[in-house]
């Protein structure tokens, strides 16, 4: 049942507690039933009025919002709401119904189909189909139309994939090629540092373990290796450069007073390479050769 607040109040302003009580009761009891009974007793049943005072609340209401029609009070108002109500309801049942029609015979729904507008339906749109031209063999194609048509092909030339990196192969060995360019560069024997490498690349996890080239990785490690002092990751074992700073310049000192520096017994293999071949370019720099070793 909708009730209008604002309606409501407007026109019940002047109502006490009591009537407001019964006026309300007697428009729900009228919603549901259609009206309300001339019988005074029922009236006051339906207004839950058991005494004088409630009784006169209730006859004040009905005598100035309800009229009598026929055998009952009617009001004008309420009955506008149950017609619109009643019409709205019976809409919604004949739609349904269409509705339901229509899923069991689509072809037989007379109604939707007076409904509906014709609209035009879409036809098909067949591409004229070109012919190719026959070229003259007496015509030269100009320089600009060839390359043009290289454009072309290399833009509609399928990319190569990116490459992939892999983990070290199992089958990773020092090969002679690697030998000659370790020792025309002068870094360490690649067999001394293969297993190391081998074993350093299998223990390594993540994706920084996988390379696209492995012997230029190889190459790497010996670089570094030369540099850190036999380790080719980076973390060497032998001198510092703070040491060998040192080492070469004790070198340079006992060369400056003619004494060739000797390797110790437990100077490390890179220590004893580098010195020698110190030696050697400084012989071969001042035109002297090697002095004696004691």
């Amino acid at each position: 049942m909708p009730l209008y607040i604002g309606d409501y109040l407007a026109d019940t302003t002047h109502l006490n507690q009591g009537q407001h009580g019964a006026y309300l009761l007697f428009i729900m009891h009228y919603w549901r039933t259609g009206g309300i009974p001339l019988d005074k007793e029922q009236c006051y049943c339906i207004a839950h009025a058991m005494d004088e005072h409630t009784r006169c609340n209730a006859d004040a209401v009905l005598k100035q919002f309800f009229r009598i029609e026929g055998v009952r009070y009617v009001h004008k108002r309420i009955d506008k709401e149950l017609h619109d109500a009643t019409e709205s309801y019976e809409k919604r049942v004949s739609a349904a119904k269409q509705r339901w029609s229509a899923k069991k015979n689509p072809e037989r729904d007379v109604s939707n189909a007076d409904a509906m507008h014709e609209q035009p339906q879409p036809q098909p749109h067949i591409q004229p189909q070109l012919q190719p031209q026959r070229q003259n063999p007496n015509t030269v194609q100009s320089s600009s139309d060839l390359y043009s048509q290289v454009d072309s092909a290399k833009n509609h030339a399928p990319s190569a994939p990116p490459k992939k990196g892999t983990r070290i192969p199992n089958d990773f060995a020092v090969t002679p090629e690697m030998r000659r360019w370790a020792l025309q560069e002068r870094l360490p024997n690649p067999d001394d540092q293969i297993c190391q490498f081998v074993d350093y690349w299998n223990a390594k996890a993540g994706c920084g373990a996988y390379k696209l080239d492995w012997p230029a990785t190889f190459r790497n490690w010996l670089r570094r290796s030369d540099d850190y002092g036999g380790n080719g990751n980076g973390h060497g074992t032998g001198p510092t450069r703070t040491e060998q700073r040192v080492n070469n310049n004790r070198r340079n000192i006992l060369i400056g007073l003619g004494i060739s520096p000797q390797p110790r017994p437990d100077e490390p293999d890179l220590q004893r390479r580098t010195t020698a071949r110190s030696n050697s370019r400084l012989a071969a720099g001042d035109g002297r050769s090697k002095p004696p070793t004691s």
